[in-house]
């Protein structure tokens, strides 16, 4: 840079940095009490919907528009609505942070659509830091 009366100063170095942190690993299971992942249930059976970080992660999560989805007529019944809220807390009374982790947890009692025995769930989760 040049000053106006001719002398010229050395430039100061700067630059910009832009780097962010990768998104972490997230799974969703259906685990039985005592955490083990299911391949069949009964009707009613108390099961857990389980939402797990990376425990390396930086983030907290949040999770929002659970969705119960038929994969025969791809009939639905919403779980969470967009704020994360219950929509029936009979049906699914909602998630709450599992102690001493970042993971999310709720009980609901095994159900299925009156066309296939088979259900989907589909969740949204952000990241929170």
């Amino acid at each position: 840079m040049t000053r106006p009366d001719g002398v010229t100063l050395p430039s100061t170095p700067s630059s910009i940095l832009n780097n962010t942190a990768p998104a972490p690993g997230v799974r969703l299971r259906i685990v039985t009490g005592t955490g083990e992942d299911i391949a069949g249930t009964k009707l009613g059976e108390k099961l857990f919907l389980r939402i797990e970080i990376d425990q390396a992660s930086i983030y907290g999560i949040f999770a929002k528009n659970l969705r119960a989805i038929s994969p025969a007529d791809n009939d639905e019944i919403e779980l969470l609505d967009s704020r994360g809220c219950p929509t029936d807390p009979i049906i699914f009374p909602g998630l709450e942070k599992i102690p001493d982790s970042q993971d999310l947890q709720g009980s609901f009692e095994a159900f299925k659509f009156s066309d296939t025995s088979v259900v989907k769930f589909q969740v949204n989760v952000d990241h929170l830091r």
